[in-house]
């Protein structure tokens, strides 16, 4: 059997062809350039829910929530397969957001100061500014 690249697939389907249905070059660019930005704050979240599960302060309900939600984005197993576009991490993110809803009001300054402090480690000041919410670590 004959193995076909992405590229191989992805010129069958007509990605690689300027034929009117590609996205305009400018649209992507802008989502490109809001990318670092966007997965940043995503970080931080996740880290906001890490680190409000570890506080004592956080009763033992709420950090099962958060302990499931992420333990369900970072295993391999899903309900619905994130392979599936616009639909495979629908369920993903709804158990983040249903997580931080719950953990929001044990969100402390302290955590926001653990989460902003692991941004500033793994990535540097550039990627901490991208949050863009004037706090540094």
């Amino acid at each position: 059997m004959e193995e076909k690249s992405i590229t191989d697939e992805s010129s069958e389907v007509g990605l690689n062809k300027n034929d009117g249905n590609n996205f305009d070059d400018g649209v992507l660019n802008k989502i490109g350039n809001k990318m670092p930005g966007i997965g940043m704050k995503c970080i931080y979240k996740l880290l906001q829910l890490y680190y409000t599960a570890q506080s004592p302060n956080c009763p033992a309900k709420v950090k099962a929530a958060i302990y499931a939600a992420l333990a369900y984005l970072l295993l391999p197993i899903d309900l619905i397969p994130d392979v599936l576009i616009a639909i495979g991490w629908t369920e993903d993110v709804a158990f983040i957001w249903l997580s931080l809803m719950e953990a929001n009001k044990y969100i402390t300054e302290d955590i926001n100061i653990q989460a902003r402090g692991k941004i500033k480690d793994w990535f540097g000041m550039q990627a901490l500014e991208k949050l863009g919410d004037g706090k540094r670590a």
